[in-house]
């Protein structure tokens, strides 16, 4: 109380609030603080970060004060040849998730789906709202027909009924491996009973489990015999959609390719069903 008012630095009423440098990710936070003259107050913050890449996440990666702008473009794809007609499509190489998921947790934003390895997929979702998540990327975007669902996981011998993938299996694909992908087969713990669980996309448990489309680590779609059933966009009904791929608590001939008995009313949604985006 230099001024002997009883009062103390009265005229620098934010010194001791919170304050920051930077925005996004790059923030960083401290405290307010006299200056070293003691004449005026300054942040004691760090430095802004870096900015980094954007990425599907619910961040601010690149620190331009907007999240996950343009997500379509953020979304990883293979592109394979159209089921029917010419052409081709762009398909989710994961499973689709929302915006804040993690590796324990399936997150609560929504609005628009992301495709990322590691983190728990988007499940108890109807197929509207899958289908407006998948839209919600930008042109093009929309729920996967089936039969471009199935070709992507027979893989590049799709055209040969005798070579192409029975299930979405790195190698021998045509030869059962029931642990390969998750499903009820496998075991999430080690206790007796039968414990089936859901994993992350991608997960390393199952480093197998995709169908690749080329040599390169790109060309793999993930998760296609397993993990979670996916919403497509082909009716089977007034009101009814075909459901693929099969899930962590179905044997694994439900998990084949080409198993599409699988059926469900739109407003249907459970914690093994979930969706992946294709881009037409």
């Amino acid at each position: 109380d230099n001024d002997c008012d009883g009062m103390t630095d009265e005229p620098f009423p934010s010194l001791g609030t919170s304050c920051s440098n930077g925005t996004g990710a790059c923030r960083r936070t401290g405290m307010t603080v006299c200056n070293a003259t003691e004449d005026g107050v300054r942040c004691n913050a760090a430095a802004a970060g870096t900015p980094g890449t954007e990425s599907c996440n619910n961040i601010d990666d690149d620190c331009d004060s907007r999240v996950d702008e343009n997500p379509g473009s953020l979304v990883p794809f293979v592109t394979v040849p159209r089921a029917s007609g010419a052409g081709s499509v762009d398909i989710m190489r994961y499973e689709a998730s929302r915006p804040d998921a993690t590796a324990s947790s399936s997150g609560q934003v929504g609005g628009y789906a992301c495709s990322r390895a590691g983190v728990m997929p988007w499940t108890n979702v109807n197929w509207a709202t899958a289908r407006s998540s998948c839209q919600a990327l930008g042109t093009g975007w929309d729920l996967c027909e089936e039969s471009d669902w199935e070709r992507a996981c027979f893989g590049p011998n799709y055209a040969n009924a005798a070579t192409r993938c029975d299930w979405s299996y790195a190698t021998a694909c045509t030869t059962s491996s029931s642990m390969r992908c998750n499903g009820e087969e496998y075991d999430s713990g080690a206790g007796a009973g039968d414990q089936d669980a859901l994993f992350p996309t991608g997960s390393t448990t199952f480093s197998g489990c995709y169908t690749p489309w080329s040599a390169a680590e790109t060309g793999r779609v993930w998760d296609m015999s397993g993990n979670v059933k996916e919403w497509t966009r082909t009716s089977r009904g007034t009101g009814a959609r075909a459901i693929r791929g099969g899930s962590y608590n179905n044997v694994e001939d439900g998990r084949a390719c080409d198993f599409d008995f699988t059926v469900a009313n739109e407003s249907f949604s459970f914690v093994n069903t979930g969706f992946r985006c294709c881009r037409y």
